[in-house]
């Protein structure tokens, strides 16, 4: 999820959504965001340090939904007709990937004037989807008996898989494989086509953004997390 504030004090919740990953997985990596204000009919948008081309892009939206401009390097609020439409619906300049929904009424949006700055910041939510008190009780135990232990026995590693399924085999390739490293304190994680900072559980990759964040994936970590928490806990 993103949070939007302006300088005039309006602020919307944004629930990011599955059509465009890749320009997803791009924004959140980016965050925080800072931009300067416009106005084209009721959209505001600005530009962001973000490069990405077009995904499943389309010209018209609908009233709420938040999109990545390509052609002009921008974020844009959708919250009414612009001066390409011919009726209420809102129709962007050129086509834009659509990267998720502002939460209750967008037409809050109107009272941002242009010129004022604009701030994006990630937001992380427990969800009643998510990782319940079962999962979290054996997860404290795996994550106890792995630090006891310093390395990998087959048992610990049937346990990982048992609780994180597919997302546990990642991980444990992941750390057999070397592709787990540490520079400066920080921690990075090499996947298949990219290398991933992880941030205590938080990872800039799509699973986090699209599922571990929204609940949908019934965990608490990406592979790539867990793979770092794992050498974390082999004091690696």
């Amino acid at each position: 999820m993103l949070r939007i504030l302006t300088e005039s004090g309006v602020e919307v919740e944004v629930e990011l959504t599955g059509e465009n990953p890749l320009t997803v997985e791009a924004l959140w990596k980016a965050l925080p965001l800072t931009g300067k204000a416009r106005r084209w009919g009721k959209e505001i948008y600005f530009e962001v340090p973000v490069e990405v081309g077009e995904e499943n892009a389309r010209r018209e939206v609908e009233v709420g939904e938040v999109a990545y401009w390509p052609e002009g390097r921008c974020l844009c609020l959708f919250f009414g007709p612009t001066p390409a439409s011919r009726g209420d619906r809102p129709v962007a300049y050129s086509p834009v990937n659509v990267v998720g929904r502002v939460r209750g009424d967008p037409s809050r949006l109107e009272g941002v004037r242009a010129g004022e700055r604009v701030r994006v910041e990630g937001v992380v939510r427990s969800s009643r989807r998510g990782p319940g008190e079962e999962f979290v009780r054996r997860r404290e135990e795996l994550f106890s008996r792995l630090r006891e232990e310093g390395r990998l026995t087959p048992e610990l590693e049937r346990e990982v898989v048992e609780l994180y399924g597919r997302r546990g085999e990642n991980a444990l390739k992941a750390v057999r494989e070397g592709r787990v490293v540490r520079r400066g304190g920080r921690w990075f994680v090499k996947g298949e086509t990219d290398e991933y900072e992880v941030v205590r559980s938080m990872c800039s990759c799509r699973d986090y953004v699209l599922n571990v964040v929204t609940g949908k994936a019934g965990v608490d970590m990406c592979y790539h997390a867990l793979a770092k928490r794992i050498c974390e806990l082999l004091g690696r």
